[in-house]
Formats: structure tokens, C-alpha cells, sequence
């Protein structure tokens, strides 16, 4: 299986860790025919200045799709039906109280073009009326074959902004640990709705977590860090000193050095 994105343009961006790529791709693989479902993250916002030839300050607001996790429907039309119609009760089952998180909704079809159909279009400008998000974006994988014999399939992805007259595809970049994307804190954690999981974290959350809902390890681990800074200031410090001791004594051999020299010198002028 040889996985490729599709040619893109536009310029905004989006970002997907490799772990939730993998789910995707696992999902898709692993499913008996076409599958859907809805993407959760967040639309970050970043304004950038810059200096042109006619004016001399101009603010740029960037945005980029951050995509955190996915929530898989585990049939098609779950919550719309042939005519693009949404199901509003179907829908709030699917997502479980998770509508202000969604930022798009994906889509997997077998042997096909990378491009929406019509039904797809209907559908997007369906959910986005439901959702109230206008940012709404549409995922697109699809799978082609790359060998007569059937033995390689290509997987294809486009991330996709659909506007009222145009579709605009967003370029996608699949993150890894070592990337600088990853440094920062996720602010969307995703919880799980499911009750057995609120249940389980009622019963052990103080263990974890101080009556603010900050992580205790956190604020112990701040605590080591600080300490750790201070005992290698201290260090930095001394080592400071042993430099500077160690070129004062490298200049008072270097002096003695030189006095033995010409010493030498003075005995050898002497004889001769």
C-alpha cells in the first residue's frame, strides 16, 4: 500500500498527527465498503506583519486546521438520507454533545476520483447550517490501483474547503514527534461521552488532579524543573570559577615559563 496526498493549493493549512492519519487509514482498511465521519480540533489564528512597497504595515491572518481526532460512523447514511438530508437526533447521537468541537467531516470511497460529488456538496452545506460553522471542511480518501495484478492500491487524501461556487483544497501535512508543530499544548482534549468512562475518572480524579483540574504530577514536575535550574545555575557557577582558576594558573606558568627562559638565556650570553 503506497499512501500519497493529492495536489493541493490554497494558502491555509492543516496539520493531522500521524497517530490519528494511522486511525483513519486503519478504519478505512479495515472496513467491508465505503465509510464516514466526522473530524474534532480546533481553527487556529495567527496574525503575521509585513512591510510592502505600498504601505508600510499589513497584517496577515493565517489560519490553520488543527486535527485532533475523529469520530467514525459505523454505516453510511446514519444521520442524513439519499437526498442529503441531515437527521438532527441522529446527528447529536453520533457526536454526543461534541458539536462545537467538529471542524469538518470525512469520507472514504473505493476506486474513485479525487473530487466531491454532488451529494457530498449538499450534504456539507447541510451540516454546516446544523453545526453553525461555516468553517466546515471535507476530507476526502480514496484508493486506486497502481498495478495491473491487483497487488498495490494508492491511498489518496485531500482536505477540502467548500465554498458556494468552488471547492478549495487545503494542503495537509501528516506531523511526526520530532516536528516543531507538536511542541505546543493541545488546548481540545476530546473527552469521552461514554458514561462508564465519566464515571471512572469521577472515582479517581482526585488522585490526579488538585481542585483547580491541574495535574498534580504537572505541578511536581515544575517543582523538580525549578530545583534542577537552580542546583545548575549553581553549578555553571562553580565552573565559572574554576575556569577563571585554572587560566590564572595557566598565566603563572606561563610566567614562570618565560623567567626560566631567559634566565637560560642570560647564563648562555655569560659563558660565551
Amino acid at each position: 500500500m503506497a499512501v500519497e496526498p493529492a495536489e493541493t493549493g490554497g494558502v491555509s493549512g492543516a496539520l493531522v498527527s500521524g497517530f490519528v492519519f494511522g486511525s483513519l487509514a486503519f478504519q478505512f482498511f479495515n472496513a467491508d465498503s465505503d465509510a464516514e465521519g466526522f473530524l474534532l480540533g480546533e481553527i487556529k489564528a495567527e496574525a503575521k506583519n509585513s512591510i510592502t512597497d505600498f504601505q508600510m504595515d499589513d497584517i496577515e491572518v493565517v489560519y490553520t486546521i488543527d486535527i485532533q481526532k475523529h469520530i467514525p460512523c459505523y454505516s453510511l447514511f446514519s444521520f442524513y438520507n439519499a437526498a442529503g438530508e441531515v437527521d438532527k437526533k441522529d446527528l447529536q447521537k453520533i457526536l454526543i454533545n461534541q458539536e462545537k468541537n467538529v471542524i469538518g467531516w470525512y469520507k472514504f470511497r473505493r476506486n474513485t476520483n479525487q473530487t466531491m460529488t454532488f451529494r457530498e456538496r449538499l450534504l456539507h452545506r447541510t451540516l454546516q447550517k446544523h453545526l453553525k460553522n461555516q468553517q466546515l471542511v471535507f476530507f476526502l480518501l480514496t484508493t486506486k490501483l497502481s498495478r495491473e495484478n491487483g497487488s498495490t492500491h494508492n491511498l489518496e487524501y485531500t482536505l477540502y474547503d467548500p465554498q458556494e461556487s468552488f471547492v478549495q483544497p487545503i494542503p495537509v501535512s501528516v506531523t511526526n514527534l520530532g516536528m516543531s508543530e507538536q511542541q505546543d499544548y493541545k488546548t481540545f482534549s476530546g473527552p469521552s461521552g461514554a458514561g462508564g468512562y465519566c464515571r471512572a475518572m469521577k472515582k479517581h480524579r482526585l488522585a490526579f488532579f488538585d481542585q483547580e483540574g491541574s495535574l498534580k504530577e504537572v505541578q511536581r514536575i515544575k517543582c523538580m524543573y525549578n530545583t534542577l535550574q537552580e542546583e545548575l545555575k549553581t553549578t555553571c557557577l562553580k565552573v565559572e570559577e574554576s575556569e577563571r582558576s585554572v587560566e590564572c594558573l595557566l598565566a603563572d606558568v606561563q610566567g614562570l615559563r618565560e623567567k626560566v627562559s631567559e634566565k637560560k638565556r642570560l647564563r648562555t650570553v655569560i659563558q660565551d
